[in-house]
């Protein structure tokens, strides 16, 4: 598979809103901020999507 532009910008737009929406729950909202178990649980989901897509743009640059 051939690296095109259109899948770098697709993996870049997938990982910046993550970190778009995990800062908007984590650091804007009053309601989460309280929430100190539901902020691990959020860091741990963004950790994952954020190993996953790092795995997918690895996948395709060699290939």
């Amino acid at each position: 598979m051939e690296i095109h532009f259109g899948i770098l910008a697709s993996i870049f737009g997938m990982f910046t809103t993550n970190l778009f929406m995990c800062d908007m729950l984590l650091y804007k909202s009053p309601e989460y901020n309280d929430k100190k178990i539901f902020k691990i649980f959020i860091n741990l989901i963004n950790l994952v999507i954020i190993i996953i897509s790092l795995i997918i743009l690895n996948l395709l640059t060699v290939k």
